[in-house]
């Protein structure tokens, strides 16, 4: 029964929709049938306890059609009436909560039936919410057009003679919701092709492009067309579109621009600051911690008033490489309390495990990290990462060797890592232990041999093509290139 489109439906809900559900079924507006109401007040009050045993058909039966005899086909049609009084639900709910959507459908009913002043009336209040609207993204632009559309039909209907501005402000407002929506797809298809294979065809963008440039002062002062025309620039390298510049267009224009939107607008930002980085800029680190920083400010990283754990972890990790310990240790304390109560401890732990280790604590990192057991595969991977290095820096080969032995067993028995995961722990494992074998080394084999493994083992971690703390590594094995002395002859 859990497998019941009626109860897949049911189950998303809160329970305040399936109160005001029971009250739609129960309006004989919108529902007739008793056995439809019946089965929707009982699952209202079983809510949320759509169970098998509960939702069987035939436990379900009694309370539909009392003192009867179980009949399946019977109970089918109602559990069918009832997905469609469900859907039908939906799109009265969807319909309520679009203010533009019945603001329109009530100007265009009043203009039909003739009620000019009325429509006067309603068309100014909607014009004049236009003008004072906060947010004028590409859906604002839309919502204008359909209202200058539904002027001009009036215009029409009366037949007039005298010069009326709607339908030149329709054929606007269309050009800039067409444009601003061009403009924000093909920005993330540029990500998205650097994510997905497949290709996209630009249509028209070209023409967009020219035609926006040739009034740009003018598109400068719609910002829905204006944020999107420079990230697009930005995102194709265009030399004229550097990232100081158009992130302080988007921080001015911003608020034109609904929560969700900004979220997507800065994210794309910091993707392109993620892709400099990845190709060896680390001067794009400080770059994407001034947008990180702009993100704390307006709460713009938070679900519901929590911050997710991987932000905390990927701002600290950034942060870190950005050279901003004393911001970062600040950070972690005083974002520590806006994490879920159930990640709380774990991620502040790991996190400032990281922060002792960047500062050249590694005991205090160790401090931190013991005891700590995670779930998921993605803080596992990175616990044991940490650990790795900490252990190295400290020469600690054995803990290094006892911390690889039980790497190795738990990746046999775990299946929910994906194999690259795997590898690029494994390479980081294998190449980390062959860098400290090298070290301990330097006080008895020659320098001319030790510079052959150790140029061979950079060699190998260059090539490696699955190898997490990349970097870090290949710092290690230049601190060793410079420690290399020709041995004294007591040694040799």
């Amino acid at each position: 029964m859990i497998n019941s489109r009626l109860i897949q439906l049911l189950t998303p809900l809160s329970r305040r929709e399936m109160s005001r559900l029971r009250e739609f079924a129960e309006s004989p507006y919108h529902n007739k049938h008793i056995g439809v109401i019946n089965l929707i007040s009982h699952l209202s009050a079983i809510y949320p306890d759509f169970s098998e045993s509960s939702c069987d058909k035939k436990q379900l039966f009694p309370h539909i059609f009392p003192e009867e005899t179980f009949d399946y086909q019977r109970i089918s049609v109602v559990f069918s009436y009832a997905v469609k009084l469900v859907e039908q639900f939906f799109q009265v709910e969807a319909f309520a909560e679009s203010n533009a959507a019945s603001e329109l459908f009530l100007l265009e009913r009043l203009r039909k039936d003739q009620h000019s002043v009325l429509y006067k009336k309603h068309l100014n209040k909607i014009q004049k919410g236009l003008r004072q609207a906060k947010i004028k993204n590409s859906d604002y632009h839309l919502r204008a057009s359909y209202i200058a559309r539904e002027a001009d039909f009036d215009y029409r209907q009366k037949g007039e003679h005298e010069w009326d501005p709607n339908l030149q402000k329709k054929q606007e407002e269309l050009d800039y919701f067409f444009i601003s929506e061009k403009l924000k797809d093909h920005c993330e298809l540029r990500i998205r092709r650097k994510i997905l294979k497949g290709t996209y065809t630009p249509y028209l963008l070209d023409e967009i492009l020219t035609y926006v440039e040739s009034r740009k002062a003018y598109f400068e002062t719609i910002p829905a067309v204006n944020v999107y025309h420079q990230l697009y620039r930005l995102l194709t390298g265009h030399p004229d579109y550097q990232l100081e510049s158009v992130l302080a267009a988007l921080q001015k224009q911003h608020g034109n621009f609904s929560r969700s939107e900004q979220q997507d607008l800065y994210n794309m930002l910091l993707n392109y600051c993620i892709g400099h980085i990845n190709r060896g800029d680390d001067s794009y680190h400080a770059k994407a911690l001034k947008i990180i920083r702009w993100q704390l400010k307006k709460e713009l990283i938070f679900q519901q008033g929590i911050l997710p754990e991987w932000h905390y972890k990927n701002i600290t990790a950034i942060a870190l490489r950005a050279g901003e310990t004393e911001w970062v240790y600040q950070f972690l304390q005083d974002y520590k309390g806006k994490l879920h109560p159930d990640s709380q401890t774990r991620a502040w732990r790991f996190n400032l495990a990281s922060y002792y280790y960047a500062i050249g604590n590694p005991d205090q990192a160790l401090e931190m990290l013991a005891g700590l057991e995670y779930n998921d595969p993605r803080y596992y991977l990175a616990t044991k990462a940490l650990l790795l290095r900490t252990y190295y820096d400290l020469g600690e080969y054995e803990a290094l060797q006892a911390l690889s032995n039980a790497f190795r067993q738990n990746m046999k028995r775990n299946k929910r890592m994906t194999s690259h995961r795997i590898q690029g722990l494994s390479n980081l494992f294998k190449f980390t232990k062959r860098a400290m074998l090298l070290r301990n080394r330097l006080d008895y084999q020659s320098a001319s041999s030790l510079q052959k493994d150790l140029h061979k083992l950079q060699h190998q971690i260059n090539d490696s093509q699955s190898l997490i703390n990349k970097n870090w590594l290949l710092e290690k094995i230049h601190e060793l290139d410079k420690n290399i002395r020709p041995l004294s002859k007591n040694n040799s």
